[in-house]
């Protein structure tokens, strides 16, 4: 009987020793099996917010892009236009200019301003939110130098058609505009109206506050859009870099 009883100890004994070895393995490859799906769905996670993050501000570039074309668009329409060349400087009709560049514009095209400059630089017509201030305004005064590139760059367009630019300045009260500029341009010039001269020039602006910067955020459906002006801020989210023409 206790030959018999030791041989079943040694039998159970044995057992457990096995069991022991299977199990060993068996906790470790789930242990780290567990630790690689954890990190699987870490690393998954990550991949989807860095995707989420670059298609932002995929988005809001291709929106600020289209925010740029259109403003130049829209000073290309207004100046490439022979009637406005007749009112604005031969006539001088200012209820013209107010019904067609004033008020109508900011109340209908979005225009935070407009400045209508004369041939050689000096300023002849300025509204500001669609309101005319008697003495025309400097649109340097308000936009610092980098308008200059813009203005020399569109000086260089065809005498037969302007060639809009437009790009991001900030105003004396740091609002960033969308500014675009175009030359006045004869829509059928004469031959003498094809000689190479200075031309009046159109500035307009889409100022980017706080109301506009909601309407594209609510349209685009993200939150917390706003500009940073320090790079502490820019840190804190996905950003886009906004450069001035003069760099």
């Amino acid at each position: 009987m206790r030959s018999m009883s030791a041989s079943r100890g040694r039998k159970d004994e044995q057992a457990r020793v096995v069991a022991r070895r299977l199990i060993l393995p068996v906790a470790l490859i789930l242990a780290v099996s567990a630790v690689l799906f954890c990190g699987l769905i870490w690393y998954a996670a990550r991949n989807l917010d860095d995707v989420a993050l670059e298609s932002s501000a995929q988005v809001m570039q291709s929106k600020l892009t289209e925010l740029q074309r259109r403003i130049a668009v829209d000073a290309k329409d207004r100046a490439w236009w022979d009637e406005a060349q007749r009112k604005l400087f031969e006539q001088r009709d200012t209820i013209w200019a107010e019904d067609n560049f004033g008020g109508y514009a900011h109340d209908s095209l979005g225009w935070s301003s407009v400045f209508v400059l004369g041939p050689d630089g000096p300023p002849g017509y300025s509204w500001i939110e669609g309101k005319s201030f008697g003495r025309a305004r400097n649109p340097h005064e308000f936009y610092g130098d980098g308008l200059a590139s813009l203005i020399e760059a569109a000086s260089r367009s065809s005498m037969e058609e302007p060639d809009p630019v437009a790009g991001l300045l900030a105003d004396r009260d740091g609002v960033v505009h969308i500014v675009g500029v175009s030359p006045f341009t004869w829509e059928v010039p004469t031959v003498a109206q094809l000689a190479s001269a200075p031309r009046p020039m159109l500035v307009i602006s889409f100022a980017l506050d706080d109301a506009a910067l909601a309407g594209i955020a609510e349209e685009l459906n993200v939150r917390g859009l706003r500009i940073a002006h320090d790079d502490g801020q820019a840190r804190e989210a996905v950003a886009l870099n906004l450069i001035a023409p003069d760099g």
